[in-house]
């Protein structure tokens, strides 16, 4: 959701899920996570397992750390 065209993120949404098995493997037994992030033009959702959960939080602190440093500078 890089680009500008997609809007200002306004609202979000999370569901946390439990995938116990699927077509690939016969049991999971791991927590996915669905997030829904709402602009001003439309809805995204996506999902992903607790490590690619992990490196998205990085990744917005970081941007936000790398804004915040831009700001005061």
């Amino acid at each position: 959701m890089s680009q500008s065209s997609k809007g200002n993120l306004k609202d979000f949404d999370w569901k946390l899920k439990l995938a116990l098995e699927s077509n690939k493997v016969s049991a999971l037994n791991s927590p996915i996570i669905e997030l829904t992030l709402h602009t001003e033009i439309d809805s995204v959702s996506v999902e992903m397992d607790s490590h690619r959960l992990d490196s998205v939080i990085h990744k917005i602190r970081e941007a936000l750390l790398k804004a915040t440093e831009d700001i005061t500078n």
